[in-house]
């Protein structure tokens, strides 16, 4: 019998060979590293710095007992309270809580958010991301009231308030950083459901879950929010959101608007203008929306259903202002709105759409909010300033709490 062939490796290709097992193993253990650990992260943001700091320590306490329970779940919080100096943020996890006070006082700045957003993410990594702000809703471009800082967020100089254009910038900039997963955005506020304050938070999320009208204190879905999300790892924005709605029952109506939609708002909205304040045949005016019933009120602005504001706005046009508001109408229901859902029992018009549009009591209040994107970037303030009154005869000290 011949021999085997003998096979010789020469001393490069040994050399070459556990260089590449090499870099396999330190490939292998990195993926390893940088693997998300959690597969959810729950950011909440409490401005609770007046009076809802009451419902700080039960909410946090509902976190704690779902992280504790979900070994895939993490909870962020960041904090603002009465009576303590500086802001929390904390970190709960299955195992362990960590916690740290900041030097500032101030949650409306949106660093602050930033850099906690960031805090969050190299604390827990995560495969996915829901953030949830707490607090009062107002006027419009305000979340979050806060007593206790140095500086003004919102056009209003008697109020302190988070911005919700910055927090929206803040938001965008902290997802696009870490091309994070983000299915849903809830503003667990009063009032944020109108499309001024919608537009806001264009690409932080797939959806942004929001309220046309008052939501109540302090909740009560947090547990089967996670419970729901631990389950089902890749849940979507309207399992999320169906998770929030059946299980709360501090709410009256909530409506969950898909985040691509809010791009083509300037599109669909100015098709609307167009058809209503263009061209020959009567404008709207105030008395077009004298008789609908406001959603949500805030000191002198007052927040109407969107199509019903639409059709009210629409009616001097007879019909070719009844066809615009069909097609308006129909790419709200159809596009904008993923869900709509009202609390049983809660007395609210059927009609209602689940989206408001803001129309002042003082037409020159729009040019506090030019910059505001609704109006920036399309001509959708030019049929708010025909709805509104030229003039008001008792103007209010400050703009009312809107919960």
């Amino acid at each position: 019998m011949s021999e085997e062939p003998r096979v010789t490796v020469s001393r490069r290709a040994r050399s070459a060979l556990a260089l590449t097992l090499a870099l396999c193993v330190a490939g292998l253990a990195g993926w390893r590293l940088s693997r998300p650990r959690f597969d959810w992260l729950f950011i909440y943001v409490m401005a609770y710095d007046n009076d809802l700091d009451r419902c700080t320590a039960p909410i946090t306490d509902a976190l704690t007992r779902a992280a504790r329970e979900h070994e895939g779940v993490a909870v962020a919080i960041l904090s603002d309270r009465i009576a303590r100096d500086g802001l929390r943020q904390t970190l709960i996890t299955h195992d362990a809580t960590r916690e740290e006070r900041l030097s500032t006082e101030d949650i409306t700045d949106p660093r602050v958010l930033r850099s906690f957003l960031d805090w969050a993410s190299r604390g827990a990594s995560a495969r996915r991301h829901v953030v949830v702000f707490l607090d009062h809703g107002g006027a419009l471009d305000q979340m979050g009231y806060d007593l206790r800082t140095s500086r003004v967020a919102s056009s209003d100089p008697e109020t302190k308030w988070m911005s919700a254009r910055a927090t929206g910038d803040a938001l965008r900039a902290w997802r696009s950083g870490g091309r994070r997963d983000v299915p849903l955005v809830f503003l667990q506020q009063c009032g944020r459901a109108s499309i001024e304050n919608l537009v806001n938070f264009r690409a932080t999320s797939d959806a942004v879950l929001a309220s046309q009208r008052e939501v109540g204190a302090c909740n009560t879905y947090y547990e089967a929010l996670v419970a729901t999300a631990a389950a089902h790892r890749d849940a979507s924005a309207r399992d999320l959101a169906r998770a929030i709605m059946s299980s709360d029952r501090d709410y009256t109506t909530y409506a969950l608007v898909r985040g691509s939609a809010l791009d083509e708002w300037k599109r669909e909205s100015d098709a609307l203008v167009s058809a209503l304040i263009d061209g020959e045949g009567p404008s709207p005016t105030e008395d077009s929306v004298a008789a609908l019933r406001p959603c949500f009120t805030s000191g002198i602005e007052r927040n109407y259903d969107l199509v019903q504001l639409a059709a009210a706005a629409a009616a001097p046009r007879g019909e070719a202002g009844e066809r615009a508001v069909r097609r308006f109408a129909a790419w709200v229901h159809d596009r904008l709105v993923i869900e709509h859902r009202r609390r049983p029992g809660a007395p609210e018009s059927a009609a209602w759409c689940g989206v408001s549009a803001m129309v002042p009591m003082l037409g020159t209040l729009l040019d506090l909010y030019s910059a505001q994107p609704v109006y920036r970037e399309s001509r959708w303030g030019a049929l708010t300033r025909a709805l509104a009154p030229r003039e008001i005869m008792v103007r209010p000290r400050r703009v009312a709490q809107g919960r």
